[in-house]
């Protein structure tokens, strides 16, 4: 794994693999409990539908 990706890997059978590029860097925490820097973030999802809709901005959200 690169410096600024994270990586959730939880049971992948038949799911679709997600890679989410962000426009600045986000704290996450580790499982151990340490930070890190993202800016990058990959997992897999059974529902991708439902992701992309979570995912586009609402219509009363402006984006910069």
């Amino acid at each position: 794994m690169r410096i600024g990706e994270l990586a959730a890997l939880v049971g992948v059978s038949t799911r679709t693999n997600v890679v989410v590029e962000l426009t600045e860097p986000v704290t996450v925490v580790r499982p151990l409990g340490g930070r890190a820097e993202a800016t990058t973030i990959r997992f897999f999802t059974d529902t991708p539908e439902a992701l992309l809709d979570a995912l586009r901005p609402s219509p009363h959200h402006s984006v910069p």
